[in-house]
């Protein structure tokens, strides 16, 4: 991986488990806009929606929280 200049959205940095749970609150949305149109057909959102609770109590055991302070974010996010 190689350091590089990165915005994150502020809602990812205020609150990751509330961002996440609103991105797949709407998969197909996030699809759309990722450029995966044809996978919405594909994706049971029911089936996802009663998979949260889980999809949460796995964020919460196993993210310890952030790395950096939010100030920091921009020029310590990392891509490959």
């Amino acid at each position: 991986m190689q350091p590089c200049e990165r915005e994150f959205e502020q809602a990812v940095v205020n609150d990751p488990i509330a961002w996440t749970r609103t991105q797949l609150a709407d998969v197909a949305r996030v699809l759309t806009v990722g450029g995966a149109p044809e996978l919405v057909d594909q994706v049971d959102q029911a089936e996802l929606d009663r998979a949260w609770p889980a999809i949460e109590s796995s964020i919460r055991a196993n993210f310890a929280g952030p790395r950096y302070a939010r100030h920091q974010v921009r020029q310590k996010s990392f891509t490959h």
